[in-house]
C-alpha cells in the first residue's frame, strides 16, 4: 500500500513524536488522543489537520469516538502507552495495580472500535518482564487479545543507534497485522566495526 493512502491515529499522542516519523514517511495524520494539555498544544500547532483530543483515554466513548471519526478510517493505529509502570527505574515496575498498565485495555478498545489494518505499541523492553498479580505475563495476555481481534502479532527490541539515531535507546514495539509480514521490523542500518565497539561497551558500563 502507498503510505500516501494510510491514515494514522495516534492515542497518548504526547507532543507528536511517533506521528511525526510517520508524517514524514507520506501519511495522512488524521487524529490523536493525549490528556496533557501542553503536550496537546504542541501536537496541534505540528499537524493542523488532524482531530485532536485532549482527556484521559478512559473518558472517551466509542459514540463520541466514532462522531469524530466518522469521515475517515485509520490504517493504522498507534500507542506509545505510558511507560512508567514498566520502567527499571520504577522499583514496583509491573505492579497490577499500577493504572498505567491497564491502559493497553484502552488501547484495545479503540482498536476494536475501528479495526485497522496494523496496530503499533511502544513501549519499554522491561514490559516483557511484568506480570499480573496472578503471575501471567502482561506480554502474554497483550499478544492474546491482539490476535483475538484478528490479528498476527510481531515483537521486538530495537535498539535507537542500530538505526542511525546518536542515542542508546532501546525500545519494545509490538505489531499487529491483519496480513501476515515477512519482515515486521526493519533491518539493521548502522554498525559499529571492532575499533569503535570498545568504545560504545565502556559507555554502556556508565
Amino acid at each position: 500500500m502507498n503510505n500516501n493512502n494510510l491514515q494514522i491515529l495516534d492515542l497518548f499522542a504526547g507532543a507528536g513524536g511517533f506521528s511525526l516519523g510517520f508524517k514524514l514517511a507520506g501519511c495522512d495524520i488524521i487524529g490523536a488522543i493525549e490528556q496533557d494539555k501542553w503536550a496537546s498544544e504542541t501536537f496541534a500547532y505540528n499537524n493542523k489537520f488532524a482531530k485532536l483530543i485532549t482527556d484521559k483515554i478512559e473518558n472517551i466513548t466509542d459514540n463520541n469516538l466514532l462522531e469524530i471519526f466518522k469521515n475517515e478510517s485509520p490504517n493504522i493505529i498507534l500507542g506509545g502507552l505510558p511507560c512508567q509502570g514498566f520502567s527499571i527505574c520504577n522499583k514496583n515496575a509491573g505492579d497490577p495495580n499500577d493504572q498505567r498498565n491497564s491502559l493497553f485495555r484502552e488501547f484495545l478498545r479503540i482498536v476494536k472500535l475501528f479495526k485497522p489494518e496494523y496496530l503499533i505499541i511502544e513501549n519499554v523492553p522491561n514490559l516483557l518482564k511484568a506480570k499480573y498479580k496472578n503471575k501471567q505475563l502482561i506480554i502474554d495476555l497483550v499478544q492474546q487479545q491482539i490476535k483475538e481481534l484478528g490479528y498476527h502479532v510481531y515483537y521486538d527490541i530495537l535498539e535507537a543507534t542500530d538505526f542511525g539515531i546518536p542515542q542508546i535507546r532501546k525500545r519494545l514495539f509490538i505489531i499487529g497485522s491483519i496480513h501476515r509480514l515477512k519482515q515486521p521490523f526493519p533491518q539493521v542500518t548502522h554498525y559499529l566495526n571492532e575499533e569503535e565497539l570498545p568504545i560504545f561497551n565502556s559507555i554502556l558500563k556508565k
